[in-house]
């Protein structure tokens, strides 16, 4: 992997910490759910460690930027589990304007029951405010985890990244 420029470090310092102010502040409360979902809902809770690996060929033109990133992470807690994935990355010079996308395939387990899911990320930042979604990619569970469906909500405290996973499960 090739060393980054300033003008990369920069970009990578930037992005991260968009991104943990976007976490930090987004989601503090835990998941979004749809209507009527939260009584049908199981939740897992604990910690995990996140680690991003900028990637070569990040891309400027036009003003814009574009990036790619290697995650992964260790879950401790209700799920004990490792997560990979990739982040593809965007900023804008003007008016803080960040927004990332990611894949993150988790393989574990969850209260005892083991297998795979996949999450689907998505998150922006810009003047008026932050979002974030990550949710379980419908029938990408495997294993004892075939069928799950649901959330992932985080909130960093003390620089601690803290996850409520609210799912379910068909029943046996």
């Amino acid at each position: 992997m090739r060393a980054l420029t300033p003008r990369g470090r920069f970009a990578v310092l930037l992005l991260a910490a968009a991104l943990a102010a976007m976490i930090g502040l987004s989601l503090s409360n835990g998941p979004a759910l749809a209507a009527g979902e939260e009584g049908t809902m199981s939740h897992a809770i604990g910690v995990f460690a996140p680690r991003l690996t900028p990637a070569e060929g990040d891309q400027t033109d036009s003003g814009l930027a574009l990036g790619r990133m290697g995650l992964t992470k260790v879950f401790n807690g209700d799920l004990e589990a490792t997560g990979e994935g990739q982040m593809l990355t965007g900023t804008a010079p003007v008016g803080g304007i960040h927004v990332y996308v990611a894949l993150e395939r988790v393989v574990g387990v969850l209260h005892g029951r083991r297998g795979a899911f996949l999450l689907a990320h998505r998150g922006v930042m810009d003047p008026n405010g932050q979002t974030l979604s990550i949710e379980i990619v419908p029938g990408s569970g495997t294993g004892e985890l075939t069928g799950i469906s649901g959330f992932l909500g985080l909130r960093i405290a003390d620089g601690v990244h803290h996850y409520d996973l609210a799912y379910s499960l068909p029943a046996d």
